[in-house]
Formats: structure tokens, sequence, C-alpha cells
């Protein structure tokens, strides 16, 4: 009995037929368990790798956005920055099939540089288990983050801006027609609708003192306003020393009223005035006035230096020719003292083959009563010549004395290119 109960013990003892089946068991649990955790980090590298692809994306994004905007002198550029990187996150999560919700912050602030962006973005989420979960760890951090900076250098662009200005008696015609009208009424302006006259008799004799005096708009005023404004503007975007003026005015001659100067205010303060003359005797001569302005403009450059300048010459005029020379642009020769006609393209010719760009701004030509005499042959011609003596897109009329700020605007901008950094706002 005793032998038995020994028997029995010893082979209970030495069965490992169950030991098995209960190693196998915790075996397999081990395994299933690393499989799982196998798997379930491998899916977080790849999400942490994706996320550090779509977080670079973004960064990159934004940083540009901000110096794009920067360059564009728009409003609000670290808003445009911040949602050019949530747009470049978003697509580039759905195209690499980024499986963890949530949003980045996006940091844009201005660098220590002018016109430098710094920007950040940092993602920190948690992204949820499958197999972990079983085991008490239901998320794994996905954390990315990325920095980026970049600038833009302004390009300094040297110009030479000459505004030829036509002081002809012309010129001094009421802006309005009320302002003639009140001007042809006024014994005081020799009943005269045009402020450029004087008389040897008694009482006053200059009707340019008297027209501004008693407040008649008139036309040279209402240019001179309008170069004035548009002067403000160019000392808005120079940057001291990149943009010079000059200033002339033509009649018989071409004078240069302000010398060449990065000053600009030397031609906003200039108050220009119209020659006084007994007659309408030798107003404009295009020729001489054309032909002294080309050698003074000179060649255009690369705008590089102050030395090699690109130029530009704005031409204001009414566009009609009046002298005592028979020049080859006249069509009405009325005897000794009045020769007149339209501009010859070929008199702003020069300047163009120089690599000037040739603006003009035409103050249309008001015939009086009983001058059409003087106009009638060849005043319909004057725009389509004139339109020939300038550069391609650079001719503009001013129909309106209200339009002529806005056009002189529009004529330098146009001088500048649309490749140009410097720009005039209307």
């Amino acid at each position: 009995m005793a032998k038995s109960f020994k028997y029995a013990q010893r082979r209970f003892w030495t069965n490992t037929r169950g030991n098995v089946s209960t190693l196998f068991a915790m075996s397999m649990t081990v395994l299933l368990t690393s499989i799982g955790a196998s798997i379930d980090y491998g899916r977080v590298l790849h999400q942490r790798s994706i996320a550090n692809g779509i977080t670079d994306a973004a960064v990159i994004a934004a940083v540009a956005a901000a110096v794009d905007a920067d360059k564009a002198e728009k409003e609000g550029v670290v808003e445009i920055a911040k949602q050019a990187g949530l747009d470049a996150w978003d697509a580039n999560a759905k195209a690499t099939k980024f499986d963890v919700e949530g949003y980045p912050e996006i940091e844009v602030t201005p660098g220590d540089d002018p016109h430098e962006w710094n920007a950040t973005v940092t993602f920190n989420e948690d992204y949820s288990t499958h197999f972990m979960s079983l085991f008490g760890q239901e998320m794994f951090p996905i954390h990315s983050f990325s920095e980026a900076s970049s600038s833009f250098a302004e390009v300094k662009e040297f110009w030479d801006v000459h505004i030829a200005v036509d002081i002809s008696a012309s010129m001094g015609i009421g802006a309005t027609q009320q302002a003639i009208n009140s001007m042809t009424a006024d014994p005081q302006m020799m009943s005269c609708s045009f402020a450029c006259h004087y008389s040897n008799g008694p009482g006053l004799s200059d009707t340019m003192a008297v027209a501004r005096s008693k407040g008649y708009p008139i036309r040279i005023d209402v240019v001179k306003s309008a170069i004035n404004q548009v002067t403000t503007k160019l000392e808005g975007i120079t940057s001291g020393d990149n943009i010079s003026m000059v200033l002339h005015g033509f009649s018989t001659s071409l004078s240069t009223l302000v010398n060449k100067t990065t000053d600009l205010s030397q031609v906003r303060n200039y108050a220009i005035n119209l020659g006084l003359t007994p007659g309408s005797v030798g107003n404009t001569n295009f020729r001489i006035a054309m032909n002294t302005l080309t050698p003074l403009v000179g060649n255009s450059g690369d705008a590089t230096t102050a030395a090699k300048a690109k130029k530009a010459a704005i031409i204001i005029t009414d566009g009609i020719h009046d002298h005592n020379i028979n020049e080859i642009n006249v069509v009405t020769n009325l005897g000794q003292h009045y020769k007149l006609g339209p501009i010859a393209p070929s008199f702003c010719q020069s300047m163009k083959d120089n690599g000037v760009k040739v603006g003009v701004l035409y103050v249309p030509y008001i015939t009086p009563p009983g001058y059409g005499g003087y106009t009638n042959a060849y005043i319909a011609q004057v725009p389509t010549k004139l339109q020939q003596c300038a550069s391609p897109d650079m001719y503009f009329e001013a129909t309106q004395s209200s339009q002529i700020e806005g056009m002189l605007t529009t004529l330098i901008n146009k001088a500048f290119g649309s490749d140009s950094e410097l720009r005039l706002t209307q």
C-alpha cells in the first residue's frame, strides 16, 4: 500500500504534459503581446514620420507666404502666413493619410533684419493604440516641431524722373468752364479767359496774379497740384537717394526749373509760372523743346547705381505748337508769327532710342470762341501725334482736371514697369 502511494506520487511529480501546456499558453501570451506591441509601435513610428514631414512642409509654406506678403506690402502678414501653413498641413495630411487628429500650433514673427520672417510649427497629440490598449497602454504621444526663417533683400533701383511741363500761354486758361466764364467777364482779367497776359495800361496788369488772387483755378495750377501729389508719393517710396527728379518748363524753348535732385521736396515746393505775354506770339516750339530735353535726360541705364539710373521723361502739354519758325510739323501758317500744328513724333524718337521711357499726358487744348481758324486744320491730329511720341502704353488724355493726378501716377508706374519693386499707390 505504501509502495503504491510512493509510486503514484513520483509519477505525479515527474509528469510534464500539463506543464508544457501551461508554459505554451504563457509563451503565446508573451509572443502575441510582443507582436501587438511591435505593430502598434511601428504604426506610431510611421505616423511620427508623417508628422515630421507635414510639419516641415507647413513651416516652409508659412514662412514663404510671410515673405511674399511682405514683398507685396499686404496687410496682415502674420495671418496670411499662418493660413498658408494650415493649408499646407491639410493638403499634405490628406495626401500622406496622416491618421492623427488635431492641428499644429503655428507661430510667425518678424526677424531681426528688415523683411526677415521666422516661423515655427509645433504638433502635440496622442495616437490611440490597438493591441497595447489591452494592457493599459492606450495612447502614444506624437510630437513634431519644425522652424524656418526666410527674407528678401530690397533691390534698390535708381531712377531719374524728368517732368517737362508746357508753360506756354495756353496753359493759363481757366481749368473749368465756370472759371473760363468768370475770367472772361472780369475787367481786371482784360476780359481774357487766359491768365497769361499783361497790359501797359493803368491798374492791375498781371492777369496771372489777378486770377490767383481771386481764386480762379487755372490749368497750370491744377497740373502743378498733381505734380505735388505725385512727388509726395515718390518721396514715400524712395530710400533717400535712389529716385531723382528734374522739373522742366517749355514754351518757345526749354528751361530747367529744378535741377536734378534727390531732395524731392524741391520739386514739390517749386511754384510754376507762365511767361506773361502781350499776345500769342511764339508760344510753343516742340522741336526746340525736345531737342534740348533729349541730351539733358541722357541714356537710360540698368538702374543698379545712380550713374546707371533708368530714365523716364513725362511730358505734360496741351499739344499745340505755335511759333514763328516754319518747322516740319507746321500745318497752319498764318503769317510771320503764327505757324501752328501738332507735335512731330520724330521730335521724341531720340529719347526713346536712348532707352528712355517717354510718357505723355495730354491736357486737351480748349479753342476759345473766334480762334477756330488757328486750330481747325490740325486739332484732331493732336492726340494721335502725341500718342506716337510716347512709349507704348504711356499716353494718357485728361479730359477733366480731376484726372490729371491719377493719370500722372499711372504714367510713372508704367515707366517703372511691372517687374519693378517701385510702385506708386493710386
